[in-house]
């Protein structure tokens, strides 16, 4: 692993951080400690690191549906990544170990992080939360990761805190006037959002009144002048036609 990664995991706001790709503890050990730390990530830890990047690309390219414009950049995007590896990690806000899945890029000062994927139970009843009207590339995604972000950023929303953040962006409207949420609004949750962009209070968003393919558009909204994109101007204004079109834009390193 990077030293920015190694740099990020020994930070104050872990109280414990472990490598399995580097410790490569036993299984009986690793369940004292987690006890309910999956198997096939275990056994995923043991592979060889060549190996354990073309599974990753293979289930990633498997997962999401096919696109001919984002699913090649999805195969760029593994050609430059130089390791993933898995860690254990215990915080300050949260009980108990989370899992987080990185991806070191090469030749790059980066790294993406991601959470242990959802069953399709799990994400149907959050799509139900929305009244089914969720993209299906978005959902694909949470089977693969719940939450995914660049070094620091948020990143992608976890899927059972979305409906919090919708919550929190309306509030955040409604706290400025009706000038702001009647301006570009149809609806009280004509926005979902999906990404939130570090210390900025912005995201990116679906728009139910932006419909370019049969599924919701996305737009980026300003925490800052309380705008969204244009959508006439697409990827220039962060408008983006779908989930997979912008997804392939934050993992090149475009910021949002």
């Amino acid at each position: 692993m990077s030293p920015l990664i190694k740099k990020h995991y020994c930070s104050s706001q872990f109280e414990e951080a472990l490598s399995l790709t580097e410790a490569k503890p036993s299984w009986d050990a690793l369940q004292k400690k987690v006890p309910n730390f999956p198997r096939g990530f275990f056994e995923l830890c043991n592979l060889e690191l060549s190996d354990r990047i073309e599974f990753f690309k293979e289930y990633w390219l498997k997962t999401l549906p096919y696109a001919p414009k984002a699913s090649p950049r999805i195969e760029t995007f593994f050609q430059k990544i130089e390791d993933i590896g898995v860690y254990v990690v215990k915080t300050k806000e949260r009980e108990g170990y989370n899992i987080e899945f990185v991806y070191s890029i090469s030749q790059q000062n980066c790294f993406f992080r991601g959470g242990p994927p959802l069953t399709e139970e799990e994400i149907n009843s959050k799509n139900h939360q929305f009244n089914y009207v969720l993209p299906k590339d978005y959902l694909s995604f949470f089977q693969i990761h719940n939450g995914f972000a660049r070094h620091n950023d948020i990143g992608i929303i976890c899927l059972e805190q979305v409906k919090a953040c919708q919550e929190k962006l309306f509030q955040r409207l409604e706290g400025k006037g009706p000038q702001f949420s009647s301006s570009f609004f149809y609806e009280r949750d004509s926005l979902i959002p999906f990404y939130e962009c570090f210390g900025l209070h912005s995201y990116q968003c679906f728009f139910k009144e932006w419909r370019p393919t049969p599924e919701m558009g996305n737009v980026y909204f300003s925490g800052v002048d309380y705008t969204i994109s244009d959508t006439s101007k697409k990827e220039e204004d962060l408008a983006f036609e779908t989930f997979l079109d912008w997804l392939v834009f934050y993992l090149e390193g475009r910021e949002t």
